[in-house]
């Protein structure tokens, strides 16, 4: 990015540390930047996740779960490209592919009494940056609850 509008001239020398090679020149014309105007972020609606622990007198836990986040709704209204980063902002977990458009939320397993309901609640922030990069950037945050909750065996009929 420059600061100034006008005609510039850089020169290239190669070395190898005993010679250097004949100078080459190239001009850069600067212009006036072009009005930008800042990205849009859409993470996608909030999610939940129920799942069920079977118990007997304890229970199992409910297992490790994946999700998918989406901001692919995102815009740009220049039509410039966008860079992505999610990010945890509060609760459990990992994001996989923290840079793409789409990324994976994995949540650890959640344990439950037969006398409850386990809840864990993340917060992930999605922020879009154009190719003109700060300060025109938005965010969005999107909340993941997974809820697990006891089930009851199911008795054998005879």
């Amino acid at each position: 990015t420059w600061d100034l509008v006008g005609l510039y001239t850089a020169r290239l020398v190669v070395s190898d540390g005993n010679l250097d090679s004949t100078p080459d020149y190239v001009a850069i014309r600067t212009v006036d930047h072009e009005p930008n105007d800042g990205p849009v972020a859409d993470a996608g609606g909030n999610i939940l996740i129920e799942a069920s622990a079977y118990c007997s007198g304890s229970c199992s836990p409910c297992g490790e779960r994946e999700e998918l986040l989406d901001g692919s709704d995102s815009w740009d209204p220049d039509n410039d490209s966008l860079d992505y980063t999610w990010d945890i902002t509060s609760g459990p977990g990992e994001v996989n592919g923290e840079h793409a458009e789409q990324a994976e939320l994995v949540i650890p397993s959640l344990e439950t009494t037969p006398n409850n309901t386990s809840v864990s609640v993340t917060t992930v922030e999605l922020t879009v940056m154009d190719c003109q990069g700060e300060p025109l950037a938005d965010s969005q945050e999107v909340t993941v609850t997974f809820r697990c909750r006891r089930s009851q065996p199911v008795a054998d009929v005879f």
